[in-house]
C-alpha cells in the first residue's frame, strides 16, 4: 500500500465533483469489484480477501495516478502481464485498493455518492456487503476484542472470522461470480426459456 506521503495530491485544476462522475462512469466499464477466499501459504486454511482494481494498458498509467490521487489510496502496479500466454500482449498497470479501512471508509462511500450505472452496480452492491463484514472483523482487532496468540509466527492480536462469518463472505464471494456471469438479454428478460 502506497503511503499517503507518496501519493501525489490531486490536481488543483480538476473539479473534484465531476471527476467523481467520470470516475464511476470509467469504473462501470474498467473496474473489478472482487471477493476472493484465498489459500494461505500453509495450503490448509484460507483468507478473506476483497479488492478493488482497474487494469489498464501501461500507457494509460496517468489515469490510475490521477485516480488514487483523487482517493489517496491504493498502489499502482506498473508493467504488469496479467496476460503472459497471449502472444504480444502489452504490459498494463493496475491499480489495487485492498485495504479493509480504504474500501470502506473511501471506496464504497464514493460509488455510493456516485452511482454505478451498468450491470456493476449489482457487482458493487454484493462486494459492499463484503467488504463491511470484513472490515467489521478487522476493526475487532483494534477495539481489543480479538483473540490472543501466535499466527503465522507472529505473536499477538489477531482477528478471527466466526464459521458464521466466512460462510457469509464465501457465499458472497460466489455469489459476485455468479453475478458476473454473461446471461444474454433476451435470456433475463424471458426467464423461462
Amino acid at each position: 500500500m502506497a503511503k499517503a506521503d507518496s501519493i501525489a495530491p490531486f490536481p488543483l485544476d480538476i473539479d473534484r465533483d465531476s471527476f467523481g462522475h467520470w470516475l464511476s462512469g470509467f469504473a462501470d466499464g474498467e473496474a473489478t469489484f472482487g471477493l476472493w477466499m484465498i489459500k494461505a501459504s500453509d495450503q490448509r486454511s484460507t483468507r478473506p480477501t476483497a479488492k478493488f482494481t482497474i487494469a489498464l494498458r501501461q500507457d494509460d498509467v496517468r489515469s490510475l495516478q490521477t485516480i488514487q490521487s483523487y482517493w489517496q489510496c491504493g498502489t499502482i502496479h506498473p508493467e504488469c502481464n496479467l496476460r503472459p500466454t497471449v502472444k504480444n500482449a502489452k504490459p498494463v498497470a493496475v491499480l489495487s485498493v485492498q485495504k479493509s479501512e480504504d474500501l470502506a471508509c473511501i471506496v464504497i462511500p464514493h460509488f455510493e455518492k456516485y452511482p454505478l450505472r451498468t450491470k456493476k452496480k449489482d457487482d458493487f452492491e454484493i462486494w459492499k456487503r463484503g467488504v463491511r463484514l470484513k472490515f467489521m472483523v478487522s476493526r475487532r482487532r483494534s477495539t481489543g476484542t480479538a483473540r490472543a496468540g501466535v499466527r503465522g509466527g507472529i505473536t499477538g492480536m489477531f482477528s478471527k472470522w466466526t464459521i458464521s462469518e466466512r460462510d457469509q463472505f464465501t457465499l458472497l464471494a460466489d455469489l459476485i461470480k455468479k453475478q458476473r456471469s454473461y446471461r444474454p438479454t433476451w435470456v433475463t428478460l424471458h426467464p423461462s426459456i
